[in-house]
Formats: C-alpha cells, structure tokens, sequence
C-alpha cells in the first residue's frame, strides 16, 4: 500500500448507489383508474365489431347489373346424355347345356362371321335326348292309334250273314271304346271239324269231295275238304289229325250241331274217328274302336244284312278332340326333342356377324347349363347408335337428318345423325315424373375408333340459329302478375319508349321504367326481344360480391 494512501474504516465508508434501484417510493392505483380501463376495451371491442360488420355488409350489398340491347346471333340447343350401342349384337350361348371345352376369342378381339368362338362337350344332353326320341316315338304311335279310329267311326258288315250276339247299343248311348256290337256270323255254310287216323294223311287232300250225314235231319248233303290240320292228336286210342269240311246249310243248322262225314280219295272213301261238331264257316266278332255317342244303330238279333251294310256310327267330335289332344303331344315332343337335337349337334359356337368380342364370361370347364344369359357378345362396332330420351318441350325441334354433336370427359369428340324420331311417348316409371313426357330418337354415330359400346356420353343438338337478331340478357326479362313481358329501361337515355303503366311501382327498380316487349329464341344467357332498340341500357338484375363465387359477379333477379 502507498505511503500517501488514506484508509478509511469500513463504518466510515460513504454509501454506493444501486443503479437498479429507484429513488421514488411506489404509488397506489387510483381507483377510478381501475374502473376506467375495462370500460375502454369493452369500448375497443365493439367498436371494432361495428367497423367489421359495417365493412362485411357493404361489401355484400346488392348493386345494380345493366345490360346493352345488341345484335347478335342465337342457338337454341338441345343437350343430355346417353349411352352407345352397337347398332347389331350377337348373342352366343343362352339354352346350351355342356362343359366349355375351348374358348377361341378374347375380350376385344375382332371376328368374322363364321369364327370359331367356343366349344363345348354336350354329354349330359345326350342322356337327355334319347330320353326325348322315346317321348317322341311313343307320341306318334299314339297319334297314329287316335287317326286311325277315325276309320272305326262306323261299322259294316264285312261280310253277307246274320248277326247275333247283338250288344245292347242305341242312337244317343255313349258307345265306350271296346263294347260289343255283335257277331257276324255266315250261317249259309257251315264248317264240320273231324279227326282222321294219322294213317290216312296224305291220302285227304283240300277239294276232295265229302259226303256230310245229319243224325238230326236224317239225311246227307254233298261238301269239301276245305282245311287240314298236320297236328297229332288221341282220339279214341288212335292218333290222329284234323280236317274241316265245308257244306251248305240246309237252313236249320246251327253251331253246335253233330254230324260226321266220308271223304272220297284216291283210294275210296275214308271214314274219320267219331263224328265232329259243325260251326259256322266264317265268323266276326264286331266291337266298338272308338269312343263316342251313337248317331245310328241297326241291330237286330238274328237280321241278315249284306257285305257291306252300316251296322253303327259314332259322333266323332270326341274323338277328334283325343286326335287333336295327340298331335299335341306330338308336336310338343318333337319340338322338345328337336331343340335337344340342335343342342348336341351345336358343340361348336360360330359368331354369325362381323363385329368386334364385346363381351367374354367363360373359360375352359365352364359348365353351361341352359342359362337365359349370354356367355359370349358379338357387337358390330362399324355401326354404332345412341339412344335418346327427348322432352316433350323439344321433340318438335327435332328433324331427320339433324346433326347431333357427341362428347365426353375422356375426351371423345363424335358426330352423328338422327335417324329415327317416334312422337310416341315413352311409358314413365317415375312416380314423379307429373305431367312432363319424354320421346324416344335414335342417332346413328360416326366412328373413328374412338367410340365403344357402352360408352357413356354428351350429346349437343342445334335445332335452331337466328342471326342478327336483337337480345339482351336474359335476366333482364321479367314476367308481371298481368302476364305481360316488360324490360326496365334505364332512364335518361335518348331512346323513346311507352312506359307500361300496369305495372307496380314497388316492383320497378329505382332510375328505370317498364318497357313492354315480345320475346323470341334464347340461349342459357340471352333472349330475343321485339320492342327495344340497339344500344338501350337496361337493368339485368342484382349483382353480390360473395366470396363464394370468387371475384366475379352473379346475376339475382
């Protein structure tokens, strides 16, 4: 330390400032002061709400749109939408029944006509097929039984001789299939059955003469050998065969009759083995063939008729219904038959048009089974159409011929024609439809290659252009309450025009006046007027500045 140095005892020290510290003592808040300042932003805040308002409001304050009366040129069109198809589709596989054994396109793929699409193996169907050929074999012999009935209707005598066994038939019965007539019988000869011994065979030949003895009648008639029987049979410890001998009947013989008779040979006369039992020569059971009501009956136990003679008839309306009834069956048979016939003979599927593979839904082992859908499409894309659906305020605006514009987001640019317009009005299916028809039209399209079946699609009709006509905007019209059309001229121009006078004064804006006019074609924007002159101003609605609609205006009536 220096020499000269004072020290100073620390209690002696001056005081060091706190530069940190203040020199004034802290002061209390008046309360009013307290008070004051939440009152003054309570005070900011709604000022600032009012100038947001009052910055908003104005902002969306309706203002006035004008618009000019000009000259210019208007379409009228007709838009929509549809759907394309080809014009011709081929539809392959509805009604087949097999296994899919090839498939020979795909999806997309271009064929001919005549190109093998797919095959199929139809084994199942064969099964089924003879089934049907038995159905069908059984139904024409049915057939054939019913038609020939028609032969049976009516009974003749098939031969000259009496009729006994007379079945009890007259006109009106219902004459069933199978009942008894009666048996023609010839009685004018008779037929003697004797048996010889075997050591006379070969000796009795048909022809030789016969001499016939009547124990009843006591006496002999003169007959033939008309048959012989080669058979072997005992008669009386003797083994012999049989011989028929024919004779006339006196008139009073009857089946059942005995007699016996000598046959003269070569040898002499030869005498059979007992007597025999006569019969009549020739006899015919007669029985109904058909079923029906009798119409005519002549049947008289023990009459004489001649060959040929009507016996009975039948009403044959039954049974050409049973004829009718079997041709039925029949044809159906057929039918069902020839359809399986087709189906097994069809193993190989071959388009039958031109046309492009439009759709594709088998594969090898696919098994078909009579479907009603289709597996594989044909489409002729050469030739493609689009069907239309035109309201019933616009079909009078459509032409043959009318070209029709064809677009779509993917960027399809088509035109086509109109070729057919039916003013018949389809049947709606919407319960809200109301009133309003729409009438079908078919356009004929135009292809580039650029256009598929299928295809969704926007279509354009100019059905109406009128150049140089007078518009204005098509907001400017307005329909009063009187029904007439009247535009709001603004006033002050140099133009001359009758204010209509109908018209409220709470509905005409502010600086205008009513002009009547006639109105004309308009577009989605403008409408022809009648009444107006070029260059008028006239009022087009109100305008908003909204957000909404980014920095344009849009148009309020």
């Amino acid at each position: 330390m220096a020499d000269n140095a004072t020290v100073t005892a620390p209690e002696q020290q001056a005081p060091q400032r706190n530069k940190y510290a203040s020199d004034k003592k802290k002061r209390k808040m008046p309360k009013w002061l307290k008070v004051l300042i939440p009152l003054l932003i309570v005070a900011a805040i709604v000022v600032g709400a009012w100038y947001i308002v009052q910055k908003i409001t104005k902002k969306n304050q309706p203002g006035i749109v004008e618009g000019t009366v000009t000259t210019g040129t208007l379409a009228d069109q007709i838009t929509g939408w549809s759907t394309i198809s080809a014009k011709q589709t081929a539809s392959f596989g509805t009604g087949l029944t097999g296994t899919v054994t090839a498939v020979n396109v795909t999806a997309g793929q271009t064929v001919k006509t005549g190109d093998l699409l797919f095959t199929i193996d139809p084994e199942a169907l064969r099964k089924d097929l003879a089934e049907a050929e038995k159905t069908v074999t059984a139904a024409q012999k049915a057939l054939q039984a019913s038609t020939a009935k028609l032969s049976y209707t009516e009974i003749t005598a098939p031969f000259t001789g009496k009729l006994i066994k007379v079945g009890a038939l007259a006109v009106g019965d219902a004459g069933s299939e199978g009942a008894a007539v009666g048996t023609l019988v010839d009685d004018q000869t008779m037929r003697l059955t004797l048996y010889f011994a075997r050591g006379f065979f070969g000796q009795i030949k048909v022809g030789q003469a016969a001499t016939v003895s009547l124990p009843d009648l006591m006496r002999q008639v003169s007959g033939s050998v008309a048959k012989i029987d080669d058979i072997e049979k005992p008669v009386d410890g003797s083994v012999c065969f049989r011989v028929y001998v024919d004779f006339k009947n006196p008139g009073v013989l009857a089946s059942g009759n005995t007699a016996s008779a000598t046959v003269t040979t070569a040898a002499g006369a030869v005498t059979p083995i007992g007597a025999g039992t006569m019969d009549y020569s020739r006899s015919e059971d007669l029985v109904l063939k058909a079923a029906g009501t009798i119409s005519y009956a002549d049947l008289l136990e023990y009459g004489s008729y001649a060959k040929g003679q009507k016996l009975i008839a039948i009403n044959t309306d039954q049974l050409r219904d049973e004829i009718a009834a079997a041709q039925k069956a029949y044809d159906d048979a057929e039918t069902a038959a020839q359809k399986l016939r087709d189906k097994v003979a069809n193993t190989e599927v071959r388009s039958t048009l031109d046309g492009m593979v439009s759709g594709l839904t088998i594969a090898v082992g696919t098994k078909l089974e009579n479907s009603s859908t289709p597996v594989v499409t044909v489409s002729d894309t050469s030739s493609l159409i689009m069907k239309m659906d035109v309201d019933e305020l616009d079909i009078s605006k459509l032409s043959l011929g009318m070209s029709v514009a064809i677009t779509n987001d993917s960027g399809v640019n088509a035109t086509g024609t109109i070729t057919d317009i039916s003013y018949t009005a389809n049947a709606s299916t919407d319960p809200n439809a109301g009133m309003s028809s729409t009438f079908p039209a078919t356009v004929a399209l135009q292809n580039d290659g650029t256009l598929l079946p299928g295809m969704s699609v926007n279509y354009t009709i100019t059905a109406t252009v009128k150049e140089s006509c007078l518009i204005v905007p098509t907001t400017a019209i307005t329909y009063t309450e009187d029904g007439s059309t009247v535009v709001f001229v603004k006033s002050g121009q140099s133009f001359t025009y009758d204010k209509v006078s109908t018209v409220p004064a709470a509905q005409i804006p502010k600086g205008y006046f009513p002009v009547a006019v006639t109105t004309g074609l308009s577009d989605a924007t403008n409408t022809e007027v009648e009444g107006l002159q070029e260059g008028t101003v006239v009022y087009a609605g109100k305008a908003t500045n909204d957000a909404q609609y980014g920095s344009g205006s849009s148009i309020a009536g």
